[in-house]
């Protein structure tokens, strides 16, 4: 019996839940932070090309990277939760397609000639495909607010270049 694939748009389903929501935020708010670290260290670098070293600049810039790195892991946290959300519902979704063949679901041979890649292969996708699409979009938010940062402080038209 031929199963129908999953289509794209499918995946996309499967993936899209509320901790995925929760980590484009918690990822956003790490990229602003990373921007505003970026900004204060120009005014500190400023500061100190005219002779004012003050050591309360230094502490705001440990503060704002280090609750961006705060951030970063409790976003990876949400990437996690939204992998194990997306694999439970293709399990759900295998489990609901063959209802009517209870064989398959017990007995491993049966469910492996059905679904060769409902256990570990498709685990392993599943997480792959979400810590692609954190770490791609970490970079994304990262240069484009970086840019902004850099070209509102130093030059005006290096946002539109990039």
């Amino acid at each position: 019996m031929t199963r129908k694939p999953i289509t794209p748009f499918e995946l996309a389903r499967l993936m899209i839940c509320a901790p995925f929501y929760v980590m484009l935020v918690l990822m956003t708010i790490e990229a602003s932070l990373n921007a505003t670290t970026t900004y204060l260290v120009i005014q500190t670098g400023r500061d100190v090309a005219e002779g004012n070293f003050i050591i309360a600049d230094l502490m705001w810039i440990l503060a704002a990277q280090s609750t961006s790195y705060i951030v970063g892991a409790i976003s990876w946290i949400y990437a996690e939760r939204a992998g194990f959300l997306a694999y439970g519902r293709y399990m759900l979704r295998f489990a609901r397609d063959n209802r009517n063949e209870t064989k398959l679901l017990g007995d491993k041979d049966a469910r492996e000639r059905v679904e060769p890649f409902l256990t570990g292969e498709t685990f392993e996708v599943y997480f792959h495909l979400i810590y692609e699409i954190e770490g791609d979009l970490r970079i994304l938010l990262a240069l484009v607010l970086n840019v902004i940062v850099l070209g509102t402080e130093i030059d005006g038209s290096l946002p539109v270049a990039y």
